[in-house]
């Protein structure tokens, strides 16, 4: 831990972390030397996660918004999503956004509006992706599978490993039958 490090959250976090900072979409961060950050609420991976946009300098600091961009398939990450709606939202949301770097909290740094458009496409496809699999399976079986045989059906199809999957499994499933 960093001495005195201030924790910086969504106000309803309080009751998970010593949050010292609360912040909610639209507040601003004044670092000094002008250097201000905007906070975006950008749920989806998480419901109350938060990214951080210097509008100066065009920079998003995303920490853990983006899952399943290109390399993330590259490896076999099915990503971790709480809320698909809320995330395709998001996404669609930071697509329309005028970013020239984007920083990702495990991921390398990308530079340049086309790169960062075509990660944030990226993610948009995999999350369809998932759920037109799912939908598929649905349709193909007799009767309603159970989460694990859905979630082990859909990482062979898609050709992922089931890390987290069984959890983002359980979101678009959610979705599908509210019929979002």
């Amino acid at each position: 831990m960093l001495p005195g490090a201030k924790i910086i959250a969504h106000p309803l976090l309080k009751n998970v972390v010593n949050v010292d900072i609360p912040v909610k979409e639209g507040d601003k961060i004044d670092l000094g030397d002008e250097v201000v950050l905007r906070v975006l609420e950008t749920p989806g991976h998480l419901p109350l996660l938060i990214s951080l946009y210097h509008e100066k300098e065009k920079i998003l600091f995303a920490g853990d918004t983006l899952q399943g961009a290109e390399e993330d398939m590259n490896i076999g990450w099915f990503g971790l999503i709480r809320d698909a709606a809320a995330y395709e939202r998001t996404l669609r949301r930071l697509a329309d956004m005028d970013i020239e770097i984007l920083l990702r909290a495990h991921w390398k740094k990308i530079e340049g509006q086309d790169e960062i458009k075509m990660t944030i496409q990226d993610c948009l496809e995999k999350s369809e992706r998932i759920e037109q699999t799912l939908r598929d399976i649905l349709q193909e079986s007799k009767e309603k599978p159970s989460l694990d045989a859905l979630t082990t059906e859909a990482c062979r199809r898609m050709e992922q490993r089931p890390c987290y999957a069984r959890g983002t499994v359980e979101t678009y499933v959610k979705k599908i039958e509210k019929g979002c």
